[in-house]
């Protein structure tokens, strides 16, 4: 007879001495080695290992959506950029087209509308023209070859609707015509600005451009096409929305006075302005530069085709109350020093107009030129 085995605690053993199953015992022990073997089950790590692969998959499903739905997001943001990027570029090019038309140049103004002249804290939305002073004398000249004009800012409509209008044009010296064409330039800008209808604030640079464009036209038909024999400078300032905008050609200055500060916010194009330059570059020296006979001479103005250079703004300077903007010729400015400019703009508009004239003729100049100003003020 073989040996019996039982089994014990998952094992197959050979009992002990003295440990046998009784004879009467031999079915009961059977019977438990069979239920003992029949109770073994598949170890439950089978199951769990199962489940945590079901689990892990789940995972790696709910990580792939995170990552796609991750993807998509970088896509639009791309997407977004690109987008952004292409707006910039079209608005860079539109505006180098827009200073390309008229062959137009930046001046210190092209950049106004932020920093000293963006005065948040203060600025307002109702800052209008409220007072306007001029002076305009012939000086020692024989011939009275300014012109000015301002539209009619006391009218509430055309104020509301429009603004104001300002324009200073100083025809040139020993050239024929010279006041005839100040005054066709003076009064095309005005009628312009009378008969259409306003642009809006944005709408303004371009239509300004327009307007001395077509004064520029109107001259170079009244001299039949003989640039060179005659010509103007024109300065012009444009309120509107508490902003200023302005355009020049030529040597006339347009200035805005704030806090008792004066700041020249155009470019003189003169032959000096350029030998100026060249001496900042080291290409010749300031004495040179400074001395030179032909610094007085115009690189540009209203006469010529096409136009050389053109000092705007592009962008409304935002004004505040108590401001004064002063266009002038150069008889005004080739006079009086910044500090006796300053002296008068703690007056209203007609009073520091007036006191402006009185220290230029003060001054006895033996060849004083004529002389215009035009102050607004700002409330």
């Amino acid at each position: 007879m073989g040996e019996r085995v039982k089994w014990e605690n998952g094992f197959w053993k050979k009992p002990l001495a003295g440990d046998e199953t009784e004879p009467g015992k031999k079915e009961e022990a059977t019977e438990t080695s069979e239920d003992m073997a029949e109770s073994v089950e598949i170890p439950e790590t089978t199951q769990e290992v199962k489940e945590a692969q079901g689990k892990s998959e789940e995972g790696s499903v709910s990580w792939l959506w995170f990552a796609a739905a991750g993807t998509l997001i970088i896509i639009v943001i791309l997407l977004l950029y690109v987008v952004l990027r292409r707006k910039r570029k079209k608005e860079k090019e539109k505006r180098c087209q827009d200073k390309k038309a008229g062959e137009t140049t930046f001046g210190t103004g092209g950049n106004i509308g932020t920093g000293y002249f963006y005065d948040v804290g203060r600025q307002t939305e109702n800052v209008s023209i409220v007072l306007a002073g001029n002076i305009h004398h012939i000086g020692n000249r024989e011939e009275q070859q300014d012109s000015f004009t301002i539209s009619d800012f006391t009218n509430p409509v055309i104020s509301r609707e429009k603004g104001c209008l300002a324009v200073v044009a100083d025809g040139m010296g020993g050239l024929s015509e010279g006041g005839k064409i100040s005054a066709m330039i003076t009064a095309t800008m005005l009628h312009r600005f009378e008969k259409g209808g306003c642009p809006g604030d944005r709408g303004i640079p371009m239509e300004l451009l327009q307007s001395v464009q077509e004064a520029n036209e109107k001259v170079l038909q009244l001299l039949k096409g003989d640039t060179g024999k005659s010509g103007s400078t024109v300065v012009a300032a444009w309120i509107y929305g508490s902003r200023l905008h302005y355009i020049s050609v030529g040597d006339s200055q347009i200035c805005l006075i704030r806090r008792n500060t004066l700041t020249v916010l155009n470019r003189e194009h003169t032959y000096g302005s350029e030998l100026d330059e060249k001496a900042a570059r080291g290409e010749i020296s300031l004495q040179a530069a400074q001395s030179d006979p032909q610094r007085q001479a115009l690189t540009s103005y209203i006469g010529v085709y096409p136009l050389k250079k053109v000092d705007r703004s592009f962008h409304g300077i935002p004004l505040l109350p108590g401001d004064k903007i002063l266009l002038m010729s150069d008889g005004v400015f080739g006079t009086l020093p910044e500090t006796e400019i300053l002296a008068e703009a703690g007056q209203d508009a007609i009073a520091m107009a007036e006191g402006l004239q009185q220290r230029i003729l003060f001054h006895g100049k033996l060849e004083q030129d004529n002389f215009t100003a035009v102050v607004l003020q700002c409330e």
